[in-house]
């Protein structure tokens, strides 16, 4: 099969870019007679496909929703044997001009050396230097530096951490003795374990440094104070006031297959100064792990389609993602808080546990622990030990304290976080103001969350239904599991308790049960999904 794609911008009288998007292939083709039910969400033939692959029939489903959402829209044709073509259209307000090299004037004058024993970070780097305008030389190997600096001038050295066999004190020395500037200035581009194991940077030789992996905005901060006369310029004294200074460079791995979870993780995650990139289930974690840049975290949901957590735990500890991510933090994450299963994720070498529905202050917590100053005898720990699961914090203790001195709302204070405008809804079916507690309350986070939800779970509670009336156990409970962790996310606790109920009776056998709890869940996500789409559509309009 051939696919090619092309794309056509326009500006409309409101100023808005009006984006048009298409791509075509030559596959098998749509039959007229589905080519316009192809965008309802549907269950799959088999239920097993489902299970096997993650599937749920969803995909042009959330394509179009998406558009819709961007006052957009997605349209396809198509002919049986010759392919189809999809349209999407969306608009977008119009992006202010980058600032061209010319414009940062403060930088035409300055020289970068760059000493770095990857060639990644040394390309990234150049490209960013390049963009501004700036003469920038790259080194693989500190001997060619040291040579290059005796006849040319450069006016900034960017030295990066971990190169081996490289002192960095004793190289700094050497620069500053051999290089044809007196004037010159060393920028030390530091690691994580600098940070965590407590390093005290500020005595090293040199002028400044700043965390890797290196951004735009913390690059272009050092240079300006680097290149500054001004005596008190000194980027190392210059700290992010909203981010705590070691989470900022962090990679996290989230890895789960719900899209509520990962819209409200990633989001949360992000807002501490994480850089966060999600997988689908454990194998597509397993391969990220092997092949991107280094993760300092691992968030692992337990219950996944093609591998759950468990199993790529084992994997992860069993060295197959290579020795630097053997002993790398993964915190589970579940819905089954129960003593039980926190020693199932610990025995599979899993470092730490956090229940679901996150708790913000709780997900802090272990950010903090592991990948903060907390956890600053983290590594000589497991140099004794190769299993961090042997360190983990006390959960139970840790959520039990959070629970007790998290101040409780009355209902008169719950009711205040509503609008006005909006009708009373029993929290039993939805708790707006405690779902806006999940979402630090921001509503912009919960209407996305919400979207997803809709997207995501009426397509779910059909395949129940289905799955339900082939007497599948396993499918039963795994949809179950799915839509009660979904619905305590938008903390809708009657929709949670009644798929609990259904996922433990499947677990249990005891299919005689289905008959009475599933047409309860059916009518209560009805209504839940009907208030939903109401809300929605207020703080849409």
């Amino acid at each position: 099969m051939a696919c090619e794609s092309h794309d056509s911008t326009s500006v409309n009288e409101d100023g808005k870019c009006i984006c048009e998007i298409t791509i075509k292939d030559t596959g098998v083709g749509i039959p007229k007679d589905r080519v316009n039910v192809i965008f309802d969400a549907f269950s799959q033939v088999d239920a097993s496909t489902t299970r096997k692959f993650g599937g749920t029939g969803l995909g042009l489903t959330i394509c179009k929703q998406l558009a819709e959402l961007l006052d957009g829209d997605i349209t396809v044709t198509s002919e049986i044997g010759r392919g189809s073509e999809f349209t999407f259209k969306f608009a977008a307000e119009l992006a202010k001009s980058q600032p061209k090299a010319a414009e940062h004037s403060e930088f035409s004058e300055i020289s970068v050396a760059h000493l770095d024993a990857t060639a990644p970070c040394l390309e990234s780097v150049k490209r960013q230097l390049g963009k501004w305008g700036v003469e920038s030389s790259q080194f693989c190997e500190p001997d060619s530096l040291l040579s290059e600096i005796r006849s040319k001038h450069f006016d900034i050295v960017l030295i990066s951490a971990g190169i081996p066999a490289l002192d960095a004190n004793e190289f700094s020395a050497e620069i500053r003795e051999h290089s044809c500037n007196p004037a010159i200035k060393l920028c030390l581009l530091t690691r994580l374990s600098d940070l965590q194991n407590g390093t005290d940077l500020s005595t090293m030789p040199v002028d400044g440094y700043f965390p890797k992996p290196v951004t735009p905005n913390e690059l272009r901060d050092a240079l300006l104070t680097l290149s500054s006369n001004r005596s008190e310029a000194d980027p190392k004294q210059e700290e992010p006031s909203d981010i705590p200074k070691n989470y900022k460079g962090l990679h996290a791995l989230l890895v789960e297959d719900n899209p509520i979870n990962q819209v409200l993780a990633v989001t949360l995650l992000e807002d501490l100064g994480l850089d966060v990139k999600v997988a689908n289930h454990g194998k597509e974690a397993i391969e990220t792990l092997k092949k991107d840049a280094p993760y300092h975290l691992v968030f692992m949901d337990c219950q996944m389609p093609e591998m759950d957590g468990y199993e790529a735990t084992r994997h992860i500890r069993n060295g197959e993602c290579g020795t630097s991510n053997q002993n790398i933090p993964i915190i589970a994450m579940t819905a089954n808080a129960i003593a039980g299963d926190r020693e199932k994720c610990l025995d599979a070498g899993m470092s730490d546990y956090i229940s679901k529905p996150i708790d913000t202050q709780i997900l802090e917590q272990k950010v903090a622990y592991w990948a903060n100053e907390a956890g600053e005898n983290r590594e000589d720990e497991a140099s004794k030990d190769k299993s961090l699961s042997h360190h983990p914090v006390d959960i139970e203790k840790t959520e039990d304290t959070q629970r007790e001195t998290k101040p409780t709302q009355s209902k008169e204070e719950r009711s205040d976080m509503s609008n006005s405008n909006e009708k009373a809804v029993p929290t039993e079916v939805w708790d707006k103001a405690a779902a806006l507690e999940r979402t630090i309350g921001r509503e912009d986070l919960l209407c996305r969350v919400i979207d997803a939800y809709l997207a995501d779970t009426p397509p779910h509670v059909e395949q129940l239904s289905n799955a339900v009336e082939d007497k599948d156990m396993e499918q039963i409970s795994y949809l179950a599991h799915t839509i009660k962790g979904a619905s305590l996310n938008i903390s809708a606790a009657q929709v949670s308790k009644l798929a609990q109920q259904l996922e433990t009776d499947a677990k249990e056998g005891r299919s005689d049960r289905f008959s009475s709890i599933l047409p309860q869940l059916q009518q209560e996500s009805e209504q839940l999904f009907l208030l939903l789409r109401e809300y929605t559509a207020l703080k849409a309009s």
